[in-house]
């Protein structure tokens, strides 16, 4: 560091110490050997971080080394003079070569082709020097691993011209959101990171990912539609017992996959806690049988409440339970409880969804028998389908046949199905909707707004209610109602006009419950009002409800009407 040194004096005084280190000579079991020495500079601007110029100095002996050796290279943006290169004839042609080069450097060999950002091979430079610099200065680096959830899908639809024009999108995206000195790389396929330098609290790398999520709620328009893009995020952090680079990026690895075991923009830091045994998922998958077989799953209910109008949602009162989803649990011998997250793809591989599908509606439709059997208000209960379950052959009858076993009323059963899954096989999946909704069965989407949302699709989908993401629902809540609102608004009313009902998911605050109402929306889930329940909770909440009195007078949505009664 050079105090009230511009530029390029620095690179003057730079390549005086280029030349005394070539000019050296060492002597090694008689043996010479000749020295050389690549130089960054950079200048400091007054009010920046100090990172930043360190960030740029960085680049700058990129530049150089990548020239080769003997150079000195001034980075671009502090560059006021030709760059210095080796004297004599030979370093009059290099120096043209460097001022020739430095243009390209940012799109050269450095860098991603498609997104322009730095590549795998200066991303791992780069990291060695920031984790260097993070054990000298006792403070903290942060690497993020960033994956495009469900990428392949996109890619697959819209294609691969679509796929890269998404790429480059959510690289310039991640970038924006970041400080200039730090440091954003493609990764591969649907891959970035993130380089986090200078921090000095665990917490600062978490909000730094919760920022790149937030930027990502709006719609990003690709090839003419618009998709909505979410990430999982994995994040690890240096200096760390027993972790070298190729540790680090490995943390950041299992933290990420971590993440999308949690589902939807998720963050998650690594732990020693957070890496999994390497024979868990061929355990688990070997196991689903045996679980199906001696009763090692289990559900557990999440009451969806009425949003009656003129009534303030947020009074207790007022919260009239007219339906529950049924969430598939597992509780294994040896891991303990397990979320659908972590098995549910493995039982998609295998097959066994179908078969666990099949005793998931059949065990849900029972319990729903035996909360009438007992007194109780007739509910509407919710169970989810699979893309696997979609495809197999005699779905519809499979469901009439259980509904007829178990004395099920085919109105009170409402099928959520996620519109990716949907609009895969279009003409075949309406012909299985319209023939299950001719017997009375309800058919919803489900994570609506977090796939295609196209609302010619839309248009054609035999459906009857439609369940707003809690991408959405998240973001509600604000003092001033912004574009948040305004996008959920809309999203109830095109529901409304095409006759279909709403429910939100995810609601967790009073604020967001009381601008879902104040938009229309008909029902919601959340936190707010019950996490998932096991039925004797349900059926508590439902004699608590049913002492109150009927709904009454109140008016509700049409479709749901008949289950308040």
């Amino acid at each position: 560091m050079l105090p009230e040194t511009p530029a390029p004096d620095a690179v003057v005084l730079a390549e005086r110490v280029r030349r005394v280190v070539a000019a050296l000579r060492c002597v090694h079991e008689g043996r010479e050997i000749t020295m050389s020495v690549s130089v960054g500079v950079a200048e400091y601007r007054l009010g920046e971080a100090a990172a930043q110029a360190i960030a740029r100095a960085d680049e700058a002996l990129y530049g150089a080394k990548s020239l080769g050796r003997n150079r000195v290279q001034c980075h671009a943006a502090d560059q006021r003079q030709p760059v210095v290169a080796p004297a004599g004839g030979a370093g009059r042609a290099a120096d043209d070569a460097i001022r020739a080069s430095s243009a390209r450097l940012p799109r050269g060999a450095q860098c991603d082709q498609l997104t322009g950002l730095l590549n795998r091979s200066l991303l791992r430079d780069r990291l060695r020097h920031a984790m260097d610099r993070a054990k000298r200065n006792r403070r903290m680096v942060a690497l993020l691993l960033l994956n495009i959830n469900r990428f392949k899908e996109i890619n697959d639809e819209l294609g691969i011209e679509a796929g890269d024009a998404l790429l480059s999108q959510v690289g310039a995206t991640i970038r924006s959101t970041l400080r200039d000195a730090d440091t954003v790389a493609r990764w591969g396929g649907d891959e970035f990171i993130a380089l986090l330098e200078d921090l000095g609290f665990e917490s600062d790398a978490h909000r730094v990912a919760e920022k790149i999520l937030d930027r990502f709620g709006l719609p990003v328009p690709v090839a003419g539609r618009e998709c909505f893009v979410t990430l999982a995020v994995g994040v690890a952090l240096y200096p760390a017992a027993d972790c070298d680079l190729d540790a680090l990026l490995k943390r950041a690895d299992i933290a990420m996959r971590e993440a999308k075991r949690w589902g939807e923009n998720s963050v998650q830091l690594y732990s020693c806690d957070t890496a999994q045994p390497q024979s868990e998922r061929l355990a688990l998958k070997n196991g689903l049988r045996e679980a199906l077989a001696k009763g090692q799953f289990f559900l557990e209910y999440q009451p969806q409440i009425a949003l009656i109008p003129q009534i303030d949602p947020r009074m207790p009162e007022a919260r009239r339970v007219i339906g529950v989803e049924a969430l598939l649990r597992w509780q294994h011998p040896v891991y303990g409880r397990i979320d659908p997250g972590r098995f549910i793809a493995l039982a998609e591989e295998t097959g066994m969804i179908v078969p666990i599908g099949d005793w998931a509606l059949r065990t849900a439709c029972l319990q729903n028998r035996a909360w009438r059997e007992a007194g109780l208000p007739a509910i509407k209960l919710a169970v989810n389908l699979s893309a696997r379950q979609l495809k197999e052959p005699g779905l519809a009858a499979r469901v009439l046949a259980i509904l007829e076993e178990t004395g099920m009323p085919a109105h009170c059963l409402d099928l959520e199905i996620t519109e990716g899954m949907l609009i895969e096989d279009l003409a075949a999946n309406c012909t299985l909707m319209n023939g299950l909704r001719e017997s009375g069965v309800l058919v919803s989407i489900d994570d609506f707004g977090t796939g295609y949302s196209s609302l010619n699709y839309l248009s054609e989908l035999p459906v009857d209610i439609l369940k707003m993401d809690g991408l959405f629902v998240r973001r509600l809540g604000a003092q001033e109602r912004g574009r948040p609102f305004a996008i959920a608004e809309s999203i109830v009313d095109m529901a409304h006009r095409l006759g279909l009902q709403v429910i939100a998911e995810a609601v967790e605050l009073p604020e967001q419950l009381a601008d879902l109402a104040a938009m229309g929306c008909d029902a919601a889930q959340g936190y707010l009002f019950a996490r998932p329940l096991p039925p004797d909770e349900v059926a508590a909440v439902l004699a608590r409800q049913d002492e109150a009195g009927p709904a009454g007078a109140r008016p509700a949505p049409p479709l749901l009407a008949p289950l308040l009664k």
